[in-house]
């Protein structure tokens, strides 16, 4: 350390302990450092959404239903979005942080950042569903009388936080990376 010598009338008088400013403490969770990951889907399991127009129908989306989907997300020719119970409001998509893949007979999702940082706040969305588009497949009526349509291909639109998911097992975490 090298000591400067100032003319006395420059000299600077040393900072009392009561101005001195304590550096500020490192927040808990930036954007960078938590992340939110989840199921979305789970395949072959039959579950009841909530469908327009459509009363008593279970569904059960086969494996290999969304891979056209995916395929197509992940070359930039569509998106998925990740988004807030169903609405308008987006928080990320394939084309801004979201992935998406199929880990077994689970769909899985990840994004960190802007995502994160909302879910954190909002502790009641803690399950998952998903929004499909274009589904094709067959209804069958079970023994009970109740119908059951088996997707064997459809369109992936969106992952959103909801507080209560159709499909057993969609749970959301939110961790640190």
């Amino acid at each position: 350390m090298r000591t400067v010598c100032l003319p006395t009338s420059r000299r600077l008088a040393p900072i009392p302990a009561a101005r001195r400013v304590a550096p500020k403490p490192t927040p808990k969770a930036t954007r960078s450092d938590l992340a939110i990951e989840g199921t979305a889907l789970v395949f072959g399991r039959e579950f009841r959404p909530e469908i327009i127009g459509e009363r008593g129908l279970s569904v059960i989306v086969e494996p290999g239903a969304l891979d056209r989907s995916l395929r197509r997300a992940s070359a930039g020719k569509e998106h998925i979005e990740l988004r807030l119970s169903h609405t308008d409001e987006s928080l990320c998509s394939t084309r801004r942080g979201l992935r998406v893949l199929v880990y077994g007979r689970r769909l899985k999702f990840f994004a960190i950042g802007f995502a994160a940082q909302v879910a954190k706040r909002l502790p009641d969305l803690r399950e998952a569903s998903v929004g499909l588009d274009n589904c094709k497949g067959e209804i069958h009526r079970a023994p009970s009388g109740e119908r059951i349509m088996v997707v064997e291909q459809a369109d992936l639109v969106e992952i959103s936080l909801v507080s209560k998911g159709a499909c057993e097992g969609c749970i959301v975490e939110v961790t640190r990376t």
